[in-house]
């Protein structure tokens, strides 16, 4: 019999996933930036995630609307939109790529087996870390430590992406650090809240969660200044700031994780700006 489920995280990208060629290195390359987001709610709340979304396009005058793209909203709903959503029950993770760092890179052993969507699943690995973890602490006190509380992973469905691959690679993973065999052993994800069975995807405008994880995705992904000229507009990002995820050492690196670590050397000032209002040292 399948556990029962604790949480739910709905996911969403903005910008995209290509790194054979990148912007503004290339003409006609990818986006600059990369962000994977999660929209967390216990299982409790998840009853109410699409009265939220009926309540959220009310507050911005369009409830005849079938769905919200956060990115094709004028910047005052943009603010009410996330002021609402500022006041519920949910907490949010990004996982970011500042993609320059990555063009050209290849994934040789990825390749061998033909695997797709590498670097996507990639940042998958790097979100979900970060989101299991959370979970895991959480339900010592919300479940009293109850073992068989699961994650349900809900991924924004995207053209050209194979989920069936993202699932062989996360039981990879699991088999790896099971046997000890981990390549990179500093992150791992919190296995007792993961089930490879509750990882799903579903259309956008199907489901509610999904909605509101382009919110919240693509509110951070506004913030990132690019050195393609675009200034980056951080007020969205810090209206949320209050739901955002923090670990032990804050929100840097915990409910925000900049791939790769070391990004002082590598950002100018105002590509910055937006990590360090999440506590990312000067």
């Amino acid at each position: 019999m399948a556990s029962p489920v604790g949480y739910v995280a709905y996911i969403d990208e903005a910008g995209d996933d290509g790194i054979k060629s990148v912007a503004p290195i290339d003409s006609t390359g990818a986006s600059e930036w990369f962000v994977l987001g999660a929209f967390v709610v216990p299982i409790h709340d998840d009853a109410f995630v699409q009265q939220w979304l009926v309540e959220a396009m009310s507050r911005i005058n369009s409830p005849q609307r079938r769905d919200i793209h956060f990115a094709k909203l004028d910047d005052r709903r943009k603010e009410i939109l996330c002021e609402y959503l500022s006041t519920l029950t949910f907490r949010w993770f990004v996982s970011v790529s500042h993609k320059p760092n990555m063009r050209g890179y290849r994934n040789t052993r990825a390749e061998l087996v033909h695997a797709r969507n590498y670097f996507y699943n990639w940042m998958a690995r790097v979100l979900l870390e970060k989101v299991s973890r959370y979970c895991s602490v959480d339900s010592k006190t919300r479940y009293r430590g109850d073992p068989q509380r699961k994650l349900r992973i809900e991924f924004s469905t995207r053209g050209g992406m194979s989920y069936e691959h993202t699932k062989d690679y996360l039981a990879k993973l699991w088999l790896r650090s099971r046997e000890g065999r981990m390549v990179l052993t500093k992150d791992n994800l919190s296995w007792d809240v993961i089930d490879i069975q509750q990882v799903h995807h579903a259309s956008h405008r199907e489901r509610a969660g999904l909605q509101l994880a382009d919110v919240v995705t693509s509110a951070f992904y506004r913030g990132l200044t690019s050195t393609g000229g675009r200034r980056g507009d951080t007020r969205f990002a810090e209206i949320l700031k209050p739901r955002v995820a923090s670990g032990s050492d804050g929100v840097f690196r915990f409910g925000v994780k900049l791939q790769p670590d070391q990004w002082a050397d590598r950002l100018s000032g105002d590509q910055k700006a937006i990590f360090e209002m999440f506590g990312a040292p000067m």
